[in-house]
């Protein structure tokens, strides 16, 4: 399933200080961020960027910011212990949210997020897809870039 601008984002599960919620339930306009691994290069600095840019984004009318891996639960935990993340981390160990937003590869036998980010309103509609993984043309900005040029498209 490949997403466009205008479909309605897909539902799912975090966690949030122990409790379960679903996005849906969070208000505002969003951002859902996919990446293949903790920890490794690009994903650290791609992470970094949103954090880096936590205020402004915030500031910009971004109301939470989720990343999302195959990683379990407990690397993604020291992944924001390390880094210190204020947005939320959801490990998608199943590959059920991947799949749904059409992110979910393969490679050899290996599966893993693609690189690509949705923007989505209060409406739970796509508003802009930035398409930074295997089937998407980079960002121009590059991945330290990642956030500056999300909040560069919220002020538009």
């Amino acid at each position: 399933m490949t997403l466009k601008i205008g479909d309605t984002a897909p539902d799912f599960q975090f966690t949030d200080e122990g409790k379960t919620r679903n996005f849906y339930e969070v208000d505002g306009k969003r951002i859902v961020f996919f990446f293949p691994k903790a920890f490794t290069t690009g994903c650290t600095i791609q992470s970094k960027s949103m954090q880096d840019n936590y205020e402004l984004l915030q500031e910009s009318g971004i109301s939470e910011i989720f990343g999302i891996s195959v990683d379990p639960p407990e690397v993604l935990d020291k992944f924001c212990n390390k880094y210190n993340f204020e947005y939320k981390m959801v490990s998608d160990i199943t590959h059920e949210i991947s799949k749904s937003y059409g992110v979910l590869k393969n490679y050899l036998v290996t599966k893993f997020s693609d690189r690509d980010t949705f923007v989505v309103n209060e409406n739970n509609r796509i508003i802009k897809i930035f398409e930074n993984g295997i089937r998407g043309n980079k960002s121009e900005l590059g991945l330290d870039k990642h956030g500056i040029e999300i909040v560069n498209y919220l002020k538009l």
